[in-house]
Order: C-alpha cells, then sequence, then structure tokens
C-alpha cells in the first residue's frame, strides 16, 4: 500500500475470507491473507459494546443479517472513508458510509 492509505477489517470480514481456504486446504491462500491482514497500514478491529450496540441500530433500520451489519457498523465506528465489499443487498441499503460494490467496479 503507497502512501497513507489504509485499510480496516472487521474480525467478521477475516474470519469471512478464511473460509474458502480453509474449506479448500489451500495453506497457500491463508498465508497471503494472514500476510495481508498484518501489513502495517492495515487494522484488524475487533468487536466491542460500541460496535454491537451501531450494529444493533444499522441491523434494525437496514434489515441486515449481522456478519454485515457488524462489519459496516465497524467502518463507521473506525471513521472509513468507504466501505468495499460485494455483497449487493449492502450496497443496494446502507447509506452511513460510502459502499464500493466490487462487481460494479469490476465490471466499469
Amino acid at each position: 500500500m503507497a502512501g497513507d492509505a489504509s485499510a480496516v477489517f472487521s474480525i467478521v470480514t477475516e474470519a469471512e475470507v478464511r473460509v474458502g481456504p480453509l474449506r479448500n486446504q489451500r495453506g497457500d491462500e491463508l498465508d497471503r491473507i494472514s500476510t495481508l491482514l498484518s501489513h502495517h497500514n492495515v487494522r484488524v478491529i475487533n468487536a466491542s459494546r460500541e460496535i454491537a450496540r451501531t450494529a444493533s441500530v444499522i441491523r434494525a433500520d437496514l434489515n441486515l443479517d449481522l456478519p454485515h451489519a457488524i462489519i459496516v457498523a465497524t467502518a463507521v465506528i473506525s471513521g472509513c472513508d468507504a466501505l468495499i465489499g460485494n455483497d449487493k443487498t449492502c450496497a443496494r441499503r446502507v447509506t452511513e458510509i460510502p459502499y464500493i460494490y466490487l462487481d460494479e467496479v469490476v465490471k466499469a
């Protein structure tokens, strides 16, 4: 990552990105994920009561599933400029933070 760019990951996101490589027994992919998440410009944010409370409001307001509400709440509480993801429901419903929908970016 160049310059002042940084990334924030929710612990939910960390858990999710590890599932595929674990299912497919891809140790090399797990190693790359670990390297990415340990980069000095990357922070993995643990759940907190503040995130839980914010997630409950987001879940109630937007009718998101709990994991996505936690991810959105983590981004909001952490002061992120945007949330990058590939969930069509989130892309349509999330208004608390700009949502960059990867399917649209890749197609452009």
